[in-house]
């Protein structure tokens, strides 16, 4: 059979032959007509090709590529005619298709293939709960060596976020998995791999909520610059685009509206202005659509993305026996290195299988006795740094007792920046465990900060105090079953401790008391607070007030500012009360007026609006009658105009023009008011913004300074250190000098002793000379040749320290017979006389002369031994 016949008979084959020809005209005519068999018949076949997906990953991997692609596009009619059998798993099925079609679909060349692969994808997708089996198959390939492969795989996980969003995703595991390639790809040499990781990481900010504190940590601090930057535009159109709604919804997500929406037919069925029934189902579709998007779309916690750490196996060596040493310098270096090596870096800490009792035990010991005012610093630091990485709740009531009193305790320290981070960590400690809280049993907590409140020391009065204000006005972000708790404590032990620090004698701790007062009435008004309100004077009551109405426009302009998303970006000294609160307590501020307001002129010839009442001034009238809602007598306004004229009419005026002139021109008043109120509103936003920035950069610039001190602490003990050691090295020189003096003086006198040796020596030689001349009758030895008292003197010669035994030693020679005179005369000798002494003269000398050469020796030898240890010396 030829090759033209086998090219005409292989369409009269059953279809199963066909998709299996190894002639690829012939799998593509197969392919062809399953696709037409699934779009005319999608109930009658294909179910067998979900239950056997092995044979569709055969298909879509076909080597010719006219062929692949049509076996794509019957794959994509599968998918949208043939339902998915049920009981079937979906994951076998993704495992074999969704790696087939990103390996051989996405990279291949024909754009048709490449686009249906991609849609094939995604369609597979909607059939599960989430996209994170697809991303989670998808991203082995964004580390593939073909740029072209790669590119192509971040499109498609561009495309699968941008369709479904992060619906039903555990975004703790996922979302770092996924941005984790993104740093190298943001790099790729190839440009189409770079554009689609910068698309990709739209995408995700979309879908986050357009919370770029999320990313920041996770993704863009490991970018470059430029990157960065390049990001910021794309972020910025992103944000202008304004649209966060996905495109494609889950199978399951169909099958809600479908309920939903039969649901809300039945119940009220919509009618046109005739009465019939309106059977708008595409309108109603993408109202419960978008609907569905909100009420899923949940927010993302950056926290909750971070990777958990642990410090206990990375603490420097031997802390904990360096951290309680006696030297100031060692316990400072070992919690210098804790901060450095460990604190510093850590992002998330791990609470479970950890306890972190003792080391938080030994950080509260040194903030509350030791006198170190570094150590109390870096200590507190650590304190607050763990507090702030530990999730919820994982924070227990035993850590609190481990540093909280400490804490109280050191409020006492006037230097600012110890006194700041001290108050940071109270506050960190406060957002764990609440002290107001209803379940947690913190009351012990309440009663040590009020205990405190009447410590003798008035900075720790002081400090406490503000703990316990920031404390009230953190009540709005805990369930109002924490003011039973503050009612539960307040007439017994909060007001009259509130009291003592109102009556306090020194006026920045009664400040303190003021801003806590009014910050009690602000929560649970007047009436509440009435029995310690009529004990104050009135001096006292105006200084309440002046901050019951700074505290009341923080609030408006608190509630008029638009919510941020990124929450972690707020300072710690916002002030945020719940508005429920502000505007119920504004109702029983205005209700319980004590000052009647006089009644307004009824006559048009004098001035209407006008009010002599001191105790409710104009702003504080604008803002209770934008929060007040109708209570009591107050009428409800909903502008500042309305506002201005209910007030300000009064029933028995007269309808006539000259009060409608000046009611007009109230109103235009009230108007160029309330301009200049936004105004001065918005410049307040602007002048906290800058006070926070203001305030970061002192807490570096007071960082880098407790630095530099500790530094120049450090070279002050090294130059104490280095100047003792100077001076020590000058006593040892000046006693190397006087040393070396006295041996100088030793070989002058050990010279002079050689010189006089010598002397003595040519003197003896002399005498025994004589002495044999005249035994053998030449001459007599007169008394005028040799003086036996000056030899006497020249023998006997001072001793020195360096020659001690050297007198004994010469005189040991014995020379008293050549010294003596001799008598000469021929009655008085005779011949075996002089010969016997001759004899006996002879032989002490040479033994003279021995000892005289052993002593010149040993002095030689000494004088040579001084004279190399002195140039030693020197």
């Amino acid at each position: 059979m030829s090759k033209a016949d086998e090219d005409t008979d292989f369409t009269r084959l059953p279809l199963n032959e066909r998709l299996e020809h190894k002639l690829w005209k012939a799998r593509l005519h197969g392919y062809q007509e399953l696709n037409e068999t699934f779009k005319k018949k999608p109930d009658s076949t294909g179910a067998e090709y979900w239950q056997l997906p092995e044979l569709f990953g055969k298909y879509i991997t076909d080597s010719n590529v006219v062929a692949q692609e049509q076996a794509i596009l019957c794959l994509e009619s599968l998918i949208n005619n043939v339902p998915l059998p049920p009981m079937l798993t979906l994951r076998n099925i993704l495992e074999i298709w969704v790696p087939a079609l990103a390996e051989k679909g996405l990279s291949s060349s024909r754009s048709t293939t490449k686009n249906k692969a991609t849609e094939c994808i995604l369609l597979l997708c909607s059939y599960d709960t989430s996209i994170s089996q697809c991303v989670e198959l998808l991203l082995p390939f964004c580390e593939k060596k073909l740029p072209k492969l790669v590119a192509a795989s971040a499109h498609c996980l561009k495309e699968l976020i941008a369709s479904f969003g992060l619906t039903n995703v555990q975004t703790e595991t996922l979302l770092p998995q996924l941005l984790e390639p993104l740093v190298k790809l943001a790099s790729h040499a190839d440009r189409n791999v770079r554009s689609e990781t910068m698309g990709l990481i739209v995408e995700i900010y979309k879908c986050t909520g357009r919370n770029k504190a999320l990313l920041q940590e996770l993704l863009l601090d490991q970018l470059k610059p430029i990157q960065q930057r390049d990001l910021d535009k794309l972020f910025t159109k992103a944000d202008a685009e304004n649209s966060s709604e996905t495109t494609r919804l889950f199978a399951w997500q169909k099958e809600q509206l479908e309920k939903d929406q039969k649901q809300q037919q039945e119940e009220q069925p919509p009618t046109d202005h005739d009465g019939d029934t309106m059977m708008e189902f595409n309108i109603v579709e993408k109202v419960t659509k978008s609907q569905a998007n909100k009420s899923m779309a949940k927010p993302i916690d950056p926290f909750d993305l971070l990777p958990e750490q642990t410090i206990l196996d990375k603490l420097p060596d031997d802390f904990y026996n360096r951290v309680t040493s006696s030297k100031w310098k060692e316990r400072v270096e070992s919690l210098q290195e804790l901060w450095d090596n460990v604190l510093s870096k850590l992002k998330k800490l791990k609470t479970k299988q950890q306890d972190y009792t003792e080391l938080l035990s030994t950080l509260g010991h040194i903030i509350q006795k030791d006198a170190n005012v570094q150590a109390v610093y870096l200590a507190a630091h650590s304190v607050q740094q763990i507090c702030s990485k530990i999730k919820p709740p994982g924070f227990t009531k035993h850590y609190v007792s481990c540093v909280f009193t400490p804490l109280l305790e050191r409020t006492k320290e006037k230097k600012a920046t110890v006194t700041e981070v001290v108050r940071g960590a109270l506050q960190e400690i406060s957002r764990h465990q609440y002290p107001l809280a209803p379940s947690g049993h913190n009351e012990d907590m309440v009663e040590e900060i009020l205990q405190f409140m009447k410590h003798k020391t008035p900075q720790i009065r002081a400090e406490c105090t503000e703990f316990f204000t920031f404390v009230l006005k953190q009540i709005g972000h805990y369930e109002p079953a924490s003011i039973k708790v503050l009612q539960k404590y307040l007439q017994d032990e909060i007001g009259p401790a509130v009291m003592k620090i109102v009556n306090d004698t020194q006026p920045a701790i009664r400040n303190c008391g003021f801003e806590c007062f009014a910050t009690l009435i602000k929560i649970l008004g007047h009436k509440e607070l009435n029995p310690f309100w009529e004990k104050l004077d009135n001096l006292k009551r105006q200084k309440i007030e002046e901050h019951l109405n700074n505290q009341a426009s923080e609030t408006f302009v608190r509630q008029s500012r638009p919510s941020s998303s990124t929450n972690s970006a707020a300072p710690i000294s916002a002030d945020p009360i719940d508005r429920n609160y502000a505007t119920v307590t504004e109702t029983s501020l205005v209700a319980s007026s004590t000052i009647p307001s006089k009644r307004g002129p009824p006559s048009p010839l004098k001035k209407v609006g006008k009010s002599n009442s001191p105790s409710v001034p104009k702003s504080r009238v604008l803002l209770t009658s934008r929060t007040l809602g109708g209570a009591g007598n107050t009428p409800t306004a909903h502008s500042p105009a309305t506002a201005f004229r209910q007030t300000s009419t009064q029933p028995n005026t007269q309808t006539n023009v000259q009060p409608n002139r000046q009611a007009n021109a109230q109103l235009d008043e009230n108007a160029h008011v309330s301009a200049q109120l936004a105004k001065l509103q918005k410049d307040k936003n602007e002048w906290i913004r800058e006070r926070h920035e203001l305030l970061a950069e002192m807490s570096k610039v007071s960082s880098s300074q407790t630095q530099l001190i500790s530094e120049n602490e450090e070279l002050r003990e090294q130059l104490k250190t280095l100047q003792t050691e100077i001076d020590e090295r000058g006593l040892q020189l000046r006693s190397k000098d006087l040393q070396l003096g006295r041996l100088q003086d030793r070989i002058a006198q050990l010279e002079l002793d050689l010189r006089e040796t010598n002397i003595n020596r040519r003197h003896i030689s002399s005498s025994e000379a004589s002495a044999i001349s005249t035994n053998l009758g030449v001459r007599s030895i007169s008394s005028s040749s040799f003086d036996p008292a000056s030899a006497k003197i020249k023998h006997f010669r001072t001793p020195s320290e360096s020659s001690d035994d050297l007198p004994r030693r010469v005189d040991s020679l014995q020379l008293t017979s050549a010294n003596q005179p001799a008598v000469l005369g021929g009655n008085n000798t005779n011949l075996n006389t002089t010969a016997t002494s001759s004899a006996s003269s002879d032989a002490i000398n040479e033994e003279s002369w021995k000892r005289a050469a052993e002593v010149t020796s040993q002095l030689k030898a000494r004088i040579e031994r001084m004279r190399a240890k002195t140039r030693d010396i020197k």
